[in-house]
């Protein structure tokens, strides 16, 4: 398999040491005519078995690998975008040389058969005139060609870039998306717990658990309960706190113990405790 751009002898036969990748030309008619003009040949290009090589593509024609960006894959197949086309001219210097030899020769053919015809002095430098005027608008048109293809180069990566943005924009949408689930999911999940937990602990007891280690100012409702539960069995208050439940120390109680009134029998065993 040979490359078809003018000038360019990238193969993938058995004497080569590179093995090149090759894409055959696209079915688009858009497409397919950048294709043609890009090669530069004056002969007819089969277009169904002729391909070009990878150095004639930039790197926004192909398909980005997000995985293989992000270290996710150790593989980074070369795709083509549907709307690619070469923009870059690599001839090797081998084949720029024997063109710069090709218009030498064909010069001094030129001059040699003008020398030999010995026409007058006037129509020879006539025709050279003619000449340089027909050579000078063949290099404004090239110029005018090469400066289109330019623009029609940056709009495609223009292009390309707008559709990668949308991409991103696209995958952070829906992960915004996820996370707002995700976030709702949560808080439904914490609502309906602490409703099953007022049952038990007080709402100041709630906020103990959801605050963790925070220092907590205890209301009259959260010592009247543990006051009561401290009366019943300092031992197994005692254990309960250490296992982290939220429950007020015991100096906490006997401070309170003093403010408040309670039932006969009740703070005696707090007020043992001093």
């Amino acid at each position: 398999m040979r490359c078809a751009v003018f000038g360019c002898n990238n193969n993938n036969g058995k004497n080569c040491a590179t093995k090149w990748r090759f894409f055959h030309f696209p079915k688009d008619k858009t497409v397919l005519k950048q294709w043609i003009h890009f090669c530069r040949r004056t002969d007819k290009i089969n277009v169904k078995n002729a391909c070009i090589c990878e150095v004639h593509f930039a790197s926004e024609a192909f398909e980005r690998n997000l995985q293989f960006e992000m270290g996710l894959s150790s593989r980074n197949p070369t795709k083509l975008l549907p709307s690619a086309f070469p923009t870059l001219t690599t001839a090797p210097a081998e084949a720029n040389e024997r063109q710069k030899r090709m218009k030498s020769r064909s010069k001094k053919e030129m001059l040699t058969t003008l020398l030999k015809n010995t026409p007058p002095v006037e129509v020879i430098q006539a025709d050279e005139i003619g000449e340089a005027t027909q050579t000078a608008g063949e290099e404004i048109i090239d110029e005018k060609d090469e400066k289109i293809l330019h623009l029609e180069t940056e709009i495609q990566r223009l292009n390309s870039v707008v559709r990668t943005l949308k991409k991103c924009k696209n995958e952070q949408l829906a992960e915004i998306k996820r996370l707002r689930i995700s976030i709702k999911s949560a808080e439904f999940h914490r609502n309906n717990l602490e409703q099953k937990l007022s049952c038990i602990f007080t709402k100041g007891q709630i906020e103990k658990l959801r605050d963790g280690n925070k220092r907590r100012h205890w209301k009259e409702e959260d010592i009247a309960k543990s006051i009561t539960l401290y009366s019943t069995s300092p031992k197994a208050y005692k254990l309960l706190r250490r296992n982290n439940f939220p429950l007020p120390g015991v100096r906490t109680l006997q401070w309170w113990a003093k403010k408040i009134d309670v039932a006969p029998g009740v703070i005696e065993p707090i007020i043992a405790r001093k």
